[in-house]
């Protein structure tokens, strides 16, 4: 018995428990599986060769906004106040969501949190009174650019 074969049982028990035909379809399938490895690396390193070391990624990949960073001490001093009888209410209408009232189920919830996301945004721009805030903060970048 070859020593790969004492190191793994399970294989020379599947080999002796098992057809002809379910060893060979076993086989193909593995090397169709190894085939398809094979040209897979072949692919990326066609791909690799055509388009060089010097790769634009701009339009895959998204670089965030910087209107989507609040700092943690403006988030947690004004927005929780703001938003929290928001966020209970909307956990209240969530807790006994009545399809006949609210229009139906919710078929998307990924929609349904975007609007959340929506609704609590332009809250938060309509009540959260940032001014004297970020005016102290364009004081302090000035001050300090200088």
């Amino acid at each position: 018995m070859s020593h790969h074969l004492k190191q793994h049982p399970s294989i020379l028990q599947l080999v002796s428990n098992s057809s002809p035909e379910t060893i060979t379809s076993w086989f193909q399938s593995s090397f169709l599986i190894i085939q398809l490895q094979q040209f897979w690396k072949w692919v990326v390193s066609k791909l690799e060769d055509e388009l060089g070391d010097d790769l634009n990624y701009n339009r895959a990949i998204d670089i965030p906004g910087a209107n989507e960073f609040v700092p943690n001490e403006l988030r947690e001093i004004k927005l929780r106040d703001v938003l929290r009888p928001e966020q209970d209410a909307k956990q209240k209408e969530l807790l006994h969501y009545d399809v006949h009232i609210e229009g139906g189920m919710i078929n998307d919830v990924s929609d349904y949190e975007d609007g959340i996301r929506e609704e609590f945004q332009d809250i938060v721009d309509e009540n959260a009174d940032t001014e004297p805030i970020v005016k102290d903060i364009q004081k302090l970048l000035k001050k300090h650019k200088k």
